[in-house]
């Protein structure tokens, strides 16, 4: 029974760190297509410095609180090990109702 406890609480953690690299890939992703999107925008338009560095400013607070949403939540992943035992079953089917 340890061993099956065991095995939840590491597939619990695995989960917990796919949520987190995939947060900060997402993260990585919105930065990048964002920045490229700003450049090329400023570049064509070419505003004032002062309205530039405003929208620069708005644009990284946007991604950072995005950003934060994201990897908190991830952050805070915690099912309990029933759930995680009842996930098991659904997804393996010989495993029904022996793990919770």
């Amino acid at each position: 029974m340890d061993a099956i406890i065991s095995d939840l609480r590491r597939l619990r953690r695995l989960a917990r760190g796919m949520l987190l690299a995939r947060g900060v890939a997402w993260t990585l992703v919105a930065v990048l297509s964002v920045a490229l999107l700003a450049g090329l925008i400023d570049f064509a338009v070419r505003w004032p410095r002062e309205l530039r560095m405003v929208l620069w400013t708005a644009t990284l607070l946007a991604l950072v609180l995005a950003a934060g949403r994201v990897l908190v939540s991830a952050w805070r992943f915690a099912p309990s090990l029933t759930e995680v035992a009842l996930r098991v079953e659904r997804s393996v089917p010989g495993l029904g109702g022996l793990l919770a």
